[in-house]
């Protein structure tokens, strides 16, 4: 089973965390605080809404649910385009 991305790290040893874990699987933490991967930032879990930075806005997560099936979709149609193109 593959825990979903939430951008955190654990605020005691720096783990990746999974969205809603209570406790960091990593070193066994209660969860209390957050760390945010692009600036550093550790503080109260609650402080990072919708998984985002209070202090820089950072959301990794956004990748792994935005980008991915952008990227999939233009790739579909540039083989078609290219199918079509082709095929004349």
């Amino acid at each position: 089973m593959t825990r979903a991305h939430s951008g955190l790290k654990c605020g005691n040893c720096g783990a990746p965390v999974g969205t809603g874990e209570p406790v960091c699987s990593s070193c066994g933490v209660r969860l209390v605080t957050g760390l945010c991967e692009r600036c550093g930032h550790r503080g109260p879990r609650e402080e990072f809404q919708f998984n985002r930075c209070p202090a820089c806005g950072h959301r990794s997560d956004i990748g792994a649910t935005f980008f991915a099936p952008l990227m999939i979709a233009a790739a579909v149609v540039i083989m078609l385009v290219l199918s079509f193109l082709m095929a004349r």
